[in-house]
């Protein structure tokens, strides 16, 4: 029994054995399968140079609690022996020292260096400049940020943890809202926010294209291409500075500088562009246009373009020793200025104004029409103001007006000739002046207002200025004034000449000047007023008219001296000679000196040689030498001799000779005084100077053709009557002399000789000379 169940407890211990080597090897056995499945979906075995790899890795910059930038990588791998760990699918996120940037450096494999913080990216890179508010904008309007952002494109980029600064030397490309361009070399400062191109820079900057009535574009914009060395970006302030020598171009103009600054708005649009001389540099930036057959040449210390948000220039600053040519055709202008402003209307770029100030001066030059010299037309003033005008030709425009804006002056000259100088020319100031063009571009009016000054010069002619308080220039089509007008209180010098009046009329074509209103002319002997006083710049003539009054102011008389007092005409008209020295007074002429008289329908005097002609409807008055009958006899002498102290003569024509104390009466002559008369048919008067007034006065009178002296009562004819002022004496002859008394009674001789003063007559007859006192005068 105790066998049995010895060997049944033998058979169970067995059987549990098994079961338990059994259930062990079960378990080692789904150990090895789990761990073979495990095996065969694990990744692959690192190379055995790998010691650690991670999924993702991201590191930032931190200053004073603010983030400056951070990088990440999607997967990260260390190398066994090796500094530098790659970096897969990388972004750096640049904040800037503010906080207020989201630019982003995007590749997808770089090299990670831990000990120096540089990430060397060998592939190709993608950079986007761009605001913390435009990335946060980004998600609602992806559009509009996209418009605010630089997008950089290139290769090769390295990256300093510790700088921040991101560099390459490969091709570069970018992309904004006003244009793109590419250089070679790349430097980025992302703590500065300043992104620098290294080396052939070309920029490419687009103008928006037009609309159409639909609000689609319409056209392509116009394109401004800049090249230069190096390109600087300061992204806050969007500023692009480029280093030249830098070229820039389009539709036919081109702007050479030393450096170019371009401005963008927050949408990165072209605001304006800046062009200077390199630092140290002499070389001014130049701009040239050419349009057809005008070409253009603008240098400047500084010039700035502004641009509408569309991409067209709005306005041209200058600034900076401003000198400017242009040329069309055969005709020169120059302009030079301190500084100037060009205002542009509406895309097609149509100047509307300009206006230049500091020591501005215009010039225009062009050949005389026939071929000996040139006319030249010359703008000077510290600030003038021109306005243009579109033409038919699209984007073009003419030049409207111009205004100063200060004192300024307008030149006329005309050169060449056979002495090659100045043949003719004038100038006219005033503090403000207005010019207005004609379609064809030519001067069509100017006006001057305050302090008006007018110049003319011609070549052997006396200067002649004038001034006023305002005045009018007129041109013709081909831009020559044609006529000046000058009004208010206007004062007229040539040589010698001086001219006044309310207004002045200058005529080009007639080279007269008119003096009109209130009308004053003097020289240094002379002074005439009319309404109406014209010179003749060539000639030297001068005419006057309504009520002309001229005054010979000299000491001794330039004509004639009647007596040592200033002589006085007047007359309706005036036509004069200043180089000939011939004046003739036209429609009751009158002229007045001392005692003496002279009135006609015309005296005509000669300067040079001192002669007086008065014609038709004479009328004289001259006094006499004083009688000087020894004794005085009676009362009735002393009476007849005061009474003769003035002589009136008519006459139809008169010619006295101031160099001969001699006036030659002819036609009609009829002399009288208050004791007697004469009548004859010509008659000469002999004048002899007062010791006393230094006056001229009658001391002889010679008397031919029809002579008859009439005394009270008393009557004597002859052919030839002789009178002598001092003895009170006639002396009648030829023909047959004969005297006749009130009753009837008459003596004849060959000559007959009697006395004012008493009843003497002498008797010359063939039979000897007698005297007589038949006859006794009536007092």
């Amino acid at each position: 029994m105790r066998r049995t169940e010895a060997a049944r407890y033998a058979r169970w211990s067995a059987g549990v054995a098994v079961a338990l080597v059994a259930i062990t090897l079960g378990v080692y056995l789904e150990r090895a399968v789990k761990a073979h499945i495990e095996r065969r979906n694990a990744p692959p075995a690192p190379p055995p140079t790998v010691t650690k790899r991670s999924t993702a890795l991201t590191f930032s910059k931190v200053e004073e609690n603010r983030t400056l930038f951070t990088v990440r990588a999607s997967r990260s791998t260390e190398f066994q022996g090796n500094a530098a760990d790659l970096l897969e699918d990388v972004q750096i996120t640049i904040f800037g020292r503010k906080g207020d940037r989201h630019d982003t450096i995007h590749t997808q494999s770089c090299q990670y260096t831990k000990g120096n913080g540089q990430i060397a990216c060998a592939g190709e890179v993608q950079m986007d400049l761009r605001s913390a508010a435009d990335a946060e904008r980004d998600g609602k309007d992806p559009g509009a940020a996209a418009s605010r952002t630089l997008h950089v494109e290139t290769r090769g980029v390295s990256f300093d943890r510790e700088t921040g600064l991101a560099q390459t030397t490969q091709i570069v490309k970018f992309v904004f809202a006003a244009g793109e361009g590419e250089a070679r070399g790349v430097e980025y400062r992302s703590e500065e926010g300043v992104v620098r191109l290294q080396k052939e820079v070309k920029l490419r900057l687009k103008e928006l294209p037009a609309r159409d009535a639909a609000g689609g574009p319409s056209g392509a914009g116009r394109e401004l291409n800049v090249s230069g060395n190096t390109l600087e970006f300061h992204r806050d302030s969007r500023a692009m500075r480029l280093a030249g020598p830098v070229h820039a171009s389009s539709e036919g103009a081109e702007l050479t500088a030393g450096e170019l600054t371009l401005g963008l708005d927050e949408n990165f649009n072209a605001q304006r562009i800046v062009a200077r001389a390199a630092p140290g540099s002499s070389s001014r930036p130049e701009l040239q246009s050419k349009k057809g057959q005008s070409t253009g040449r603008l240098l400047a210390d500084e010039l700035v373009a502004h641009f509408a948000t569309g991409g067209w220039v709005t306005h041209v600053d200058g600034a900076g020793r401003v000198e400017g040519e242009s040329m069309k055709g055969t005709a020169a202008t120059k302009l030079a200025a301190d500084r100037f402003t060009l205002d542009f209307t509406g895309r097609q770029g149509e100047p509307q104004q300009l206006t230049a100030t500091g020591n501005v001066r215009a010039e225009t030059r062009a050949p005389r029409a026939d071929g000996f010299g040139m006319k030249v037309r010359r703008l000077q003033t510290e600030a003038v103001r021109v306005a243009f005008a579109p033409t038919e030709r699209k984007g073009a425009a003419r030049v409207q007006s111009a205004e100063t804006l200060a004192r300024g002056s307008l030149d006329w000259e005309e050169t060449g000739g056979g002495s090659g100088g100045i043949e003719r020319a004038t100038q006219l100031q005033a503090d403000n002046l207005h010019l207005s063009f004609q379609s064809n571009g030519q001067p069509g009016e100017a006006s001057a207002r305050g302090n008006v000054q007018l110049q003319r010069a011609q070549a052997g002619k006396p200067e002649q200025t004038s001034a006023s308080r305002e005045g009018q220039a007129r041109f013709d089509d081909k831009g020559e004034w044609t006529e000046i007008v000058l009004r208010g209180e206007v004062r007229l010098r040539e040589g010698d000449r001086r001219g006044q009046a309310d207004s002045a009329t200058f005529s080009q074509a007639e080279q007269t000047a008119t003096l009109n209103g209130n009308a004053v002319a003097s020289d240094a002997t002379t002074r005439t007023t009319a309404r109406v006083i014209i010179f003749s710049q060539g000639t030297g003539e001068i005419r006057a008219s309504g009520k002309v009054r001229t005054s010979d102011l000299a000491a001794r008389g330039s004509t004639v001296q009647l007596a040592q007092v200033p002589a006085n005409l007047s007359a309706d008209e005036l036509q004069a000679n200043s180089q000939t020295g011939r004046a003739v007074y036209r429609g009751h002429a009158r002229l007045w000196q001392g005692e003496s008289m002279l009135e006609a329908d015309s005296i005509e005097l000669l300067r040079n040689s001192r002669v007086l002609n008065a014609n038709r409807n004479v009328r004289a008055a001259f006094p006499q030498t004083a009688f000087t009958a020894e004794g005085g006899k009676n009362r009735a002498s002393r009476a007849a001799g005061d009474a003769s102290t003035l002589w009136h003569v008519q006459c139809d024509s008169l010619t006295y000779r101031d160099a001969e104390n001699q006036a030659h009466l002819d036609g009609k002559v009829y002399a009288q005084s208050a004791a007697q008369s004469l009548r004859a048919a010509a008659a000469d008067l002999y004048f002899t100077r007062s010791e006393g007034t230094g006056a001229q006065q009658v001391s002889r009178a010679v008397a031919t053709g029809g002579v008859t002296v009439a005394q009270g009562v008393r009557r004597a004819t002859a052919e030839r009557g002789e009178y002598t002022a001092a003895e009170g004496k006639f002396v009648m002859s030829g023909g047959i002399p004969t005297l006749y008394d009130g009753s009837g009674g008459a003596t004849t001789g060959r000559q007959l000789t009697f006395f004012l003063a008493d009843d003497t007559i002498i008797v010359d007859s063939e039979n000897g000379s007698r005297t007589l006192t038949k006859h006794r005068v009536e007092k």
